[in-house]
């Protein structure tokens, strides 16, 4: 009887004895690295913006809905890195570098397919702030980012009352030949 007892009293001693182990090993290495809640940002410290648009880029979208975009969706205030990809073939460093390059930008405006969500041209207002160098450098970078993706990018400077036609105008330059918009009821 004893021989049963030690048996089945050796395995269940060993395995409390590693579990005190793990919950010791834990409790330290939790004094010893802060814990994912501790990297958390404090609970109830945002807030809702009152608009995502700039009084500027409000009154553009006014102008644009001059434009008979039949088939299109226009939508605001898109990230970079949800238009375009990276490539593949890079190495993991470059690719993250690439990626983190992008991450944080966006564009202004940006005309997708209504069908497919596939991106068409996007517009980007161009207000004071454009001609510090700093951001002339980030406007380069775009344009690149948009050049390489093939994808159409029409720069508008800001404007108290923005002309409609001239809208217009520009938009349909840059529009991509083999997709069809309506501008002024023409295609």
């Amino acid at each position: 009887m004893n021989t049963r007892i030690s048996l089945i009293a050796i395995p269940v001693l060993l395995g409390l004895g590693f579990a005190g182990l793990a919950i010791a090993r834990r409790a330290t290495m939790s004094r010893h690295s802060p814990s994912v809640a501790a990297k958390a940002p404090r609970l109830n410290c945002y807030t809702l913006q009152p608009s995502i648009l700039t009084p500027a880029e409000r009154s553009f979208l006014r102008a644009l809905d001059a434009i008979d975009h039949t088939g299109h969706r226009l939508c605001a205030k898109v990230r970079l890195a949800d238009i375009f990809g990276i490539r593949s073939g890079l190495a993991p460093s470059e690719q993250q570098t690439a990626l983190n390059r992008i991450t944080s930008k966006h564009v202004d405006f940006l005309f997708v397919q209504l069908d497919t969500g596939a991106p068409v041209l996007a517009l980007e207002l161009d207000d004071s702030s454009h001609e510090r160098l700093g951001r002339r450098e980030r406007d380069a970078f775009v344009d690149q980012v948009f050049a390489d993706g093939g994808l159409p990018l029409v720069h508008i400077p800001t404007s108290r009352n923005y002309a409609a036609n001239e809208i217009k105008r520009r938009i349909a330059e840059a529009w991509p030949k083999d997709r069809a918009i309506s501008i002024n009821g023409q295609t």
